[in-house]
């Protein structure tokens, strides 16, 4: 079923079976269980929300999920607020260990993963997120929000690619290889990024890239 496909890719749904509710952070309507999330991920380069998003309200009504921590594949696109919890069936909050995990900032509420050979997947606790009730509300994300995590997830956006790796040891410019463990090397790409939009590779211009 939906729970262990999540789970195959390291994300775990609450065992209540019951809607994530927040009383502060809900709709005005008055249902507890429609939260006006802006615990967006942070992404102020706009590899995967865009700012239009971040930018909204996501409104969603649905079961919560958690990631393991040990999981570096998995991570949250938004998460629920400090307020939010998934209830028992008596509608309370759970002190049973491993329950204590769907609680506030740790409820993950869209999650996304990215595999070792590159496969996304995105995970939606809500199927009303994409309603046309939601999308058509004042001030709400919903759209841009399915828009920017689809093109994620169907490689429409944040897709590189490197070529002309070079590398020498440092003081020589003599490229070797075997390296010594305290020798200094020099390492130089060029990195690009897919644009779908000019169907064209263009200059991935970033200061934070790491080489490993």
């Amino acid at each position: 079923g939906v729970r262990e496909l999540a789970a195959n890719v390291g994300v775990v749904f609450s065992s209540t079976d019951g809607k994530v509710v927040d009383h502060f952070e809900y709709e005005e309507e008055g249902d507890r269980t429609v939260i006006k999330a802006t615990n967006y991920m942070s992404d102020n380069a706009g590899s995967i929300l865009s700012k239009q998003t971040r930018e909204g309200t996501l409104y969603w009504s649905g079961m919560g999920q958690n990631i393991a921590r040990e999981n570096d594949l998995a991570f949250s696109a938004i998460r629920g607020f400090s307020t939010s919890y998934c209830p028992t069936k008596k509608g309370a909050v759970s002190k049973k260990k491993g329950l204590n995990a769907f609680t506030g900032t740790d409820i993950s509420l869209v999650s996304l993963v990215q595999a070792r050979n590159n496969a996304r997947v995105a995970v939606s606790g809500s199927f009303t997120m994409f309603s046309d009730a939601f999308m058509s509300k004042k001030g709400s994300s919903n759209k841009a929000f399915a828009e920017d995590v689809s093109s994620w997830v169907l490689g429409y956006k944040s897709v590189l690619r490197f070529k002309d790796l070079k590398h020498v040891k440092k003081g020589t410019g003599v490229s070797q290889d075997v390296y010594r463990i305290k020798d200094e090397i020099s390492v130089s790409l060029k990195i690009e990024e897919w644009s779908a939009a000019k169907q064209k590779w263009l200059p991935f211009e970033r200061s934070d890239v790491q080489v490993e």
